[in-house]
């Protein structure tokens, strides 16, 4: 009960920490002003991905090969004037002005913060139960018992298992391999330098459409685990050898910390 506690005021405090990506909730960007913030990488070259100057969203602004332009969009501030839902669940059509009433119009997509090109000024204050939105809930009809599960986030995913007042938790890591071996084990690595070793984790080997090899472990977290995984965030796994950086470390923590309170 006390972990539960903890957890609930850490979401609370989420409220009170400035964020950018609103997720599935695009309605808190309405009447904010936002800043086109900088590529990077191979991005930088192909130009911003999503902005348009038609309502229905065909024809592209400043279009390149590919999408917008950089040195067209990049540090122009914006105010969002509206915000509107389109048939896919996924996405929504901001409505843009600068201050030379300029109109622009974003497709917005929240699944997919990767892309997100803009940082809000001032910031985005989190509802406490934001990331709540990424667990999906099922119950077994037979059985009763309830199963909660997060959204696969950089091939990282936690689910819940709840039968009465008994709970099991468990996380599910992957990454990917140009060679095909043999082994077990995984490792989870934190920012405060804390790490959770699964040495005899089963490891699970698929492909992909590009010839990789997917190394997939799945594992129960003991209760000391997961209050190493609340107090800090996720920087990296290892599956048998095999690396993957995390950097959407923010929302996994934050969807374990809503998984805890279910």
């Amino acid at each position: 009960m006390k972990k539960i506690i903890v957890v609930f005021a850490l979401l609370l405090s989420l409220s009170a920490i400035a964020q950018d990506f609103p997720g599935k909730r695009p309605e808190l960007l309405l009447g904010k002003e936002v800043k086109v913030k900088a590529l990077s990488g191979i991005a930088s070259s192909l130009g911003y991905v999503g902005f348009y100057t038609d309502p229905k969203l065909k024809n592209i602004y400043e279009q390149t090969s590919f999408e917008t332009k950089a040195e067209a969009i990049f540090g122009r501030q914006f105010k969002v004037e509206n915000v509107e839902k389109t048939e896919s669940a996924e996405l929504s059509k901001l409505t843009l002005k600068d201050d030379k009433d300029e109109i622009l119009y974003f497709k917005y997509n929240s699944s997919s913060e990767y892309y997100y090109p803009f940082t809000v000024v001032g910031g985005i204050k989190y509802p406490a139960d934001f990331y709540c939105d990424y667990i999906d809930e099922k119950t077994d009809k037979f059985s009763g018992k309830s199963t909660f599960t997060t959204s696969n986030t950089e091939g990282v995913f936690f689910y819940k298992v709840k039968n009465g007042a008994a709970a099991k938790y468990y996380m599910q890591v992957k990454a990917l391999g140009k060679e095909q071996v043999a082994g077990k084990g995984a490792i989870v690595l934190l920012k405060n330098n804390k790490r959770i070793d699964k040495p005899e984790s089963v490891v699970e080997v698929t492909t992909n459409r590009a010839g990789s090899f997917i190394y997939t472990s799945t594992f129960e977290l003991s209760l000391k685990e997961i209050n190493v995984l609340i107090d800090s965030e996720i920087t990296d796994v290892r599956v048998i050898k095999f690396d993957s950086e995390i950097k959407l470390s923010g929302m996994l923590k934050g969807m374990l910390d809503c998984l805890i309170t279910k």
